[in-house]
């Protein structure tokens, strides 16, 4: 074995890296073998002297005091009161006032205004309207299939949405 992979195996197995049963191995060769038992104690000898020699720094007393003073100063934008664009609410409305007066639409010029000669309010005579005709299966389900794709693209939409929201 080289001894640059003996090295490289020695500083793993001094670090605490590998797999049980590499460490075991290594474990092995250093009881066994005296250039792995040399080269583990000329390591760990180094290891300890750069350890003890390292000082960690500690930072000013003033240093917290100093970051809350910065963030201070910084100017924290107000929450906001529009989370749902207006043009999308007013679309929403303007869909369901239109739906609104056209059922009426339909409604009132569907009515047979028949006066009778006894009474001053029109006889209301109801139109008969069949549904099987108007909206067949094929109908339906195109309608059903079309919600589907709308319902899924929605969905993705606040998806990718909270993603980008996430990774920010």
């Amino acid at each position: 074995m080289e001894q640059q992979d003996i090295e490289m195996q020695l500083w793993e197995y001094i670090d605490g890296l590998g797999t049980e049963t590499e460490r075991a191995a290594i474990a092995r060769l250093i009881a066994t073998d005296v250039q792995w038992q040399e080269q583990y104690s000329s390591f760990v000898a180094l290891n300890a002297e750069i350890e003890s020699a390292i000082e960690t720094e500690q930072p000013s007393l003033r240093f917290s005091k100093n970051v809350m003073e910065a963030v201070a100063q910084a100017h924290i934008a107000p929450a906001t009161n529009r989370y749902i664009n207006p043009s999308v609410l007013k679309g929403i409305a303007a869909f369901f006032a239109i739906s609104i007066v056209a059922v009426l639409v339909y409604a009132v010029g569907s009515v047979q205004w028949n006066l009778s000669a006894n009474s001053f309010l029109p006889k209301v005579k109801p139109v008969d309207f069949h549904f099987g005709k108007h909206f067949n299966s094929t109908i339906v389900w195109i309608v059903f299939a079309i919600n589907i794709i709308l319902g899924l693209a929605f969905v993705d939409m606040r998806l990718r949405k909270k993603a980008v929201s996430d990774n920010s």
